[in-house]
């Protein structure tokens, strides 16, 4: 991987770049998976302590395949992440679209978590608060040609949405202070999503 990335043709790379962006070819670079996996980020005691959001088999799996893992963080993967951050900004500045995802649960990431953790790299990686937003929101729903009924706040579309107490066009960390979620015309407060667990 990394000899490969040593050796790329800048001209070529332009030239796929410039195609991406012709075709609107939709790009999701799931680059919280890599920086997981480079940084050893599940090893985290702060990691960790999502671990009450999965079921209780999986927790005990993933903590026994964490422990037999190494401490020391993989440096290859750590330049890997940082060309992969590199090529997104590249795209990004050739108007090549992105969405976000991060291919839960492999690297022991937690479905939602997870989400809000690769809004963060995407935003890192020269979207602007607002296209990160969108990359999880409008986005998705235009690619499946639903955004005349998804992916907005907007009479008559679908009340799936979170509410924040903080505002995340000023830091995009912010999507993570839920106050409350509507989901399917459903209410649910703080209180009530802190009440859940998962057996």
């Amino acid at each position: 991987r990394m000899k490969a990335i040593a050796n790329i043709d800048s001209i070529k790379q332009d030239q796929v770049f410039n195609t991406l962006a012709k075709n609107k070819t939709w790009q999701i670079p799931t680059l919280e998976l890599y920086q997981t996996f480079a940084n050893k980020k599940y090893k985290s005691e702060a990691f960790q302590s999502y671990f009450y959001m999965i079921p209780q088999k999986v927790k005990s799996k993933w903590m026994e395949q964490i422990n037999s893992t190494s401490d020391e963080p993989d440096q290859e993967m750590i330049k890997y992440t940082q060309w992969s951050r590199d090529m997104v900004y590249q795209m990004h500045e050739k108007r090549i679209p992105f969405m976000a995802g991060t291919d839960t649960p492999i690297g022991f990431l937690i479905p939602g978590k997870s989400l809000h953790d690769e809004l963060v790299q995407l935003n890192l990686s020269g979207l602007s608060n607002l296209e990160t937003l969108k990359a999880a929101t409008y986005h998705p729903a235009e690619y499946f040609g639903l955004e005349k009924n998804l992916g907005r706040i907007k009479v008559g579309f679908e009340a799936d949405l979170v509410l924040l107490d903080k505002n995340p066009l000023e830091s995009i960390k912010n999507t993570q202070s839920i106050r409350a979620v509507v989901k399917a015309g459903k209410f649910m407060n703080r209180a009530y999503i802190d009440s859940l667990q998962v057996n």
